[in-house]
């Protein structure tokens, strides 16, 4: 029989989220027969608190590495570590890293007590030992051993399985009873003896083990399959192939001489651009030269001839010699500048149009300009020409090397479509002789491999088939017991008829082919709208509190079906969370009533926004002074353990603390 624990003290020192009150430092409380009750508002710690309880069992293991409760179709032989942020949920809760603080709980095994201690900043275990006597070694190795040893189970894994699915209730968690790997699992580990409870879970291991395996290999095994077909098929079909790769071949020495060609004359072409950009540089610059040596005479000449000439009228001469733009009027006026230039070569004046016999303020040399302008006049039409003729050039020879560049690219395309296609023809040639015996060889290895992995999990699966059997019939034999507890404690939950059925169903283990029959309990129960019971087969099936009542019930009837003395604790987080008036008191009279049975223990906390429930925790609304003190040295009242948050702050009129006497005094 499994032995559950009972918690009977705790304390918790040098934590700054529960600095203590009345001269207390910390928390420091006996868990007596009965209500615990934690009250506080929300931020206070209440499930921080809980969470302390559940590390102080569980160290810094947990079925998963994130401290959910979450169950596979096997599991693991050793439990996982948390990871770094689980494991410093204490720590990041205070500025201080709870580098200080400490944790210690103790619970009473069927006769034997244990006590740990532990860091809370890392849940490293300090101190330890069963019946006052210290564990050999204080570490988690030896500590998880005695819990297995206490508890009757078979391994740790065991433990952190039976403490989240019958110990632990936080809220808004589904239970066993909707999770059919983690009902199989809990029905193994506390239905049987722990030898065979170990041995099922081990041989689920090897089944899956020898599937992944199984799986793995095939994966592998099945493209070395086609390469080997592959390569038979290469054999027959080789001639035709061979034929293929040679004519590619020509095809493709021929494209790269061509390339070669085409990529010697880019470079020709691409030479000849250069040369040729650099001479239409040359000319363009000689041209400006030119014509600004043509305007320059032009000036030198007509102030030289004319040098009464003003300043004003000698730029308008100038720009209409220049430009044949007229600064006077704005207008374009080529016609009136061949015709100046004109007169100007054979000395007549610009202005006022008088022959050079008529002229007196004038300088007669314009025989020798002419000349001089002539031969600018020449040199700037040259330097035009030879600029006109290269950029011609330079265009043609662009349009060239572009042509040149495009059917480069082409060629590149086809030699590349041409190399694709020899690479694909080369691997459908056949592969030397030799290589294919080797990987016929590596097959026929792999081959065998996979039949014995497969071979394995066959074998080990017709083991766990037959240790099923062992599961059913414990199953069998406590099922009367399940049932009775069951439907006992959902009387006293739900306004609803609800019934514990047991059937058997097909589990897979991991992903293997093989199904296993293994026994499985469900609900039924009545509801409106439709005559007698229906089954209810999933959480998705219930309503939020309907579910939470229900996988209540189905832990209750587990204790006792697992506890030889049927006594146990139950901490459970906000049982009042989701439930009307009515089903509160309700659901509060079977609390108190499974903490007055037996030895048991209710641990139990509440935010005091529902509070109408504590007081039927308690057994209901009373005046009697006795009583209220009797439930206040029940209560853990975190108003005035924890650190005071905002809200307890500003709350100056002590509303807060009224309100836990209401929920205490009730009615």
């Amino acid at each position: 029989m499994t032995t559950l624990p009972i918690l009977t003290a705790f304390e918790i020192r040098g934590f700054a989220l529960f600095p203590g009150g009345d001269g207390t430092s910390g928390i420091s409380r006996p868990v007596d027969k009965g209500v615990t009750l934690i009250a506080g508002i929300n931020g206070l710690g209440k499930t921080t608190l809980l969470i302390a309880l559940l590390r102080l069992l569980t160290g810094p293991n947990d079925l998963t590495s994130a401290g959910l409760p979450v169950v596979g179709s096997t599991l693991p032989e050793k439990a996982p570590s948390l990871s770094r942020e689980a494991l410093r949920f204490f720590a990041q809760r205070v500025a201080d890293d709870a580098k200080d603080a400490t944790a210690s709980l103790k619970a009473q095994f069927g006769s034997h007590q244990l006590f740990v201690k532990r860091r809370l900043q890392n849940l490293q275990i300090l101190e330890a030992t069963v019946d006052g006597i210290p564990l050999a070694v204080i570490d988690e190795a030896n500590y998880q051993t005695t819990m297995c040893q206490l508890m009757q189970l078979s391994s740790f894994v065991d433990v952190l399985l039976v403490l989240h699915h019958t110990i632990f209730f936080p809220e808004g968690r589904p239970g066993a009873l909707w999770d059919r790997n983690a009902q199989r699992q809990l029905l193994r580990a506390i239905l049987l003896p722990p030898p065979l409870a170990a041995k099922i879970s081990e041989l689920e291991r090897q089944v899956g083990s020898a599937d992944s395996a199984a799986r793995n290999l095939n994966s592998v095994l099945a493209p070395q399959r086609r390469r080997l077909e592959e390569a038979k098929a290469a054999q027959v079909a080789a001639p035709a192939v061979r034929a293929t790769v040679k004519s590619k071949q020509m095809l493709l020495t021929a494209a790269e001489a061509r390339r070669s060609t085409l990529d010697e004359q880019r470079e020709t072409v691409q030479a000849e651009r250069r040369a040729v950009q650099l001479d239409y540089e040359r000319a363009k610059i000689e041209r400006e030269e030119s014509a600004r040596a043509v305007e320059r005479l032009k000036y030198e000449s007509l102030s030289r001839v004319f040098p009464k000439l003003e300043d004003a009228a000698l730029l308008t001469v100038l720009t209409l010699l220049a430009k044949g733009d007229c600064l006077v009027c704005g207008a374009h006026a080529e016609a009136t500048r061949a015709h100046m230039e004109a007169e100007l070569a054979v000395g007549i004046c610009p202005i006022c149009h008088s022959p050079p016999s008529e002229q007196t303020n004038v300088v007669a040399a314009h025989e020798v300009e002419s000349s001089r302008l002539e031969r600018l006049r020449q040199r700037a039409g040259q330097a035009i020409d030879e600029e006109t003729s290269l950029s011609r050039r330079f265009t043609e020879l662009n349009t060239e090397y572009d042509d040149i560049l495009t059917q480069i690219k082409a060629m590149s395309s086809e030699i590349s479509d041409l190399e694709s296609d020899l690479r694909t023809l080369d691997s459908q040639l056949p592969r030397p002789t030799k290589e294919i015996q080797a990987l016929e060889m590596q097959v026929k290895s792999m081959e065998e491999t996979l039949a014995s992995h497969r071979a394995r999990r066959a074998e080990r699966a017709a083991e766990l088939r037959e240790a099923h059997k062992l599961v059913q019939a414990a199953a069998i034999e406590k099922t009367e017991i399940l049932e009775d507890a069951f439907a006992r404690y959902a009387r006293s939950l739900l306004s609803e008829d609800a019934v514990l059925v047991r059937d058997n169903i097909d589990a897979g283990i991991a992903q293997a082919e093989e199904q296993f029959e293994v026994p499985s309990f469900y609900a039924d129960m009545t509801s409106a709208g439709r005559p007698g019971m229906s089954r209810r087969r999933s959480q998705d099936d219930v309503s939020e509190s309907q579910r939470e009542l229900i996988d209540l019930a189905f832990r209750f009837a587990l204790v006792d079906a697992a506890e030889a003395a049927g006594s146990s604790t139950l901490v459970m987080e906000t049982p009042e969370a989701s439930l009307d008036e009515l089903a509160m008191e309700r659901v509060g009279r079977s609390l108190h009533d499974f903490a007055a049975m037996g030895d048991n223990r209710l641990v139990a906390t509440s935010n005091l926004t529902n509070a109408g429930m504590i007081s039927w925790l308690f057994g209901g609304p009373t005046k009697r002074k006795a009583e209220v003190k009797v439930r206040y040295n029940r209560t853990i009242n975190l108003l005035a353990l924890s650190a005071k948050n905002r809200a307890l702050r500003d709350d100056v009129a002590g509303r807060y603390p009224a309100l836990l006497d209401k929920a205490l005094r009730g009615g």
